[in-house]
């Protein structure tokens, strides 16, 4: 091989991880042109509000987003978002499985966006969490 050969094919050696890069590069933005990702339901900042008077059915799974305690050994109640953006806020009093699933553990489901299921009754506008399970 004569000596321009050699010095073509080097310079195609050094242009191919270039022309490589740019074209993943190119692709990656015509992928994301023109385009937003999928909402996440669970997605902070996009919570509605339920209407005072609607009670939904039971049971109901989302994120926590919220805990009330007064300490480790005492919550009295939390807030779930789910999947449709609704937030809903429930209160403890007694625990069907509170050996199972101790209140406290409702904020690691916080702290780790692991959903939780809820199984509950109203009393009038309020909420009041009768079972609460790990739902992921």
């Amino acid at each position: 091989m004569n000596g321009a050969a050699a010095r073509i094919r080097g310079h195609r050696a050094r242009a191919f991880p270039i022309a490589l890069a740019l074209t993943v590069l190119v692709t990656l933005a015509a992928c994301n042109a023109g385009g937003s990702p999928a909402p996440n339901p669970y997605a902070p900042g996009g919570a509605k509000s339920p209407t005072p008077t609607s009670v939904p059915g039971s049971p109901l799974q989302g994120i926590v987003t919220q805990v009330d305690t007064e300490g480790v050994d005492k919550v009295r109640g939390f807030t779930i978002r789910t999947s449709d953006g609704v937030s809903w806020t429930f209160e403890i009093r007694a625990l069907e499985n509170a050996t199972e699933f101790p209140p406290a553990h409702l904020v690691e489901h916080k702290a780790t966006v692991t959903p939780v299921r809820v199984t509950f009754h109203g009393e009038g506008s309020t909420l009041i969490a009768d079972r609460i399970e790990d739902a992921g």
